[in-house]
């Protein structure tokens, strides 16, 4: 994913791979606190990561709460998509 071995992902916070100069309190605001305000069971966002190689690249973060069977919460699980080619289109118009 994104230039990365599974074994080099795993285990990993989404700030671990954020783009050089990315605040990391925007990653933890823009997802994990936004899931325990009860915005919704999940949220969207885009994000700057970086690929294995360290070129910036625009990542769409999908993010859902995982809880357990009282409602608390276990897990945020995150759905990662590379949409860098459609931000640069965007951007030429």
């Amino acid at each position: 994913m994104f230039g990365r071995d599974e074994i080099d992902i795993i285990g990993k916070r989404l700030s671990d791979f954020r783009a050089p100069g990315a605040d990391e309190t925007d990653f933890n605001l823009n997802i994990r606190d936004r899931l325990r305000a009860g915005e919704g069971p999940a949220i969207t966002t885009v994000l700057p990561l970086a690929h294995g190689d360290g070129t910036p690249m625009w990542a769409k973060i999908t993010a859902s709460v995982i809880l357990d069977e009282n409602g608390e919460l276990l897990h945020v699980q995150r759905i990662v998509e590379d949409i860098t080619t459609q931000r640069e289109a965007e951007e030429k118009l």
